[in-house]
């Protein structure tokens, strides 16, 4: 197995510094770093997004809904203004993988997954 080198920040800011320095960004590591085990990819330092509190919540406003990308796909269909609203958002998150890796897996990962050939 590859060694993987992980960077927590606590801010958007360091997050962006960190990215601007070559870091690759993750959040549950569902699709990532299987493949980063199995020597697929190559492992860069990583960017752990998941300390991040305004990437981890859903925020109901008057007019608005706002989900992090850090929000799992369970709490995504579980919660109740995801589900009186956005139903289909509900049932493509219930519909990714098993329990355990909705629990783990990410909106914002699971948006943007890497599908380029391994």
């Amino acid at each position: 197995m590859n060694r993987m080198e992980v960077f927590f920040p606590k801010t958007l800011e360091e997050a962006g510094d960190a990215v601007a320095k070559g870091m690759r960004p993750i959040a549950g590591g569902t699709d990532l770093v299987p493949l980063l085990k199995l020597g697929l990819k190559t492992s860069l330092p990583l960017l752990s997004l998941s300390k991040i509190p305004s990437l981890r919540g859903i925020t109901v406003g008057e007019d608005s809904l706002v989900i992090g990308s850090c929000v799992s796909l369970t709490d995504v269909a579980q919660h109740e203004a995801v589900r009186a609203y956005f139903p289909a958002l509900v049932q493509a998150s219930l519909a990714v993988g098993t329990p355990q890796l909705r629990n783990q897996g990410t909106l914002g990962g699971n948006i943007l997954q890497d599908r380029k050939s391994v």
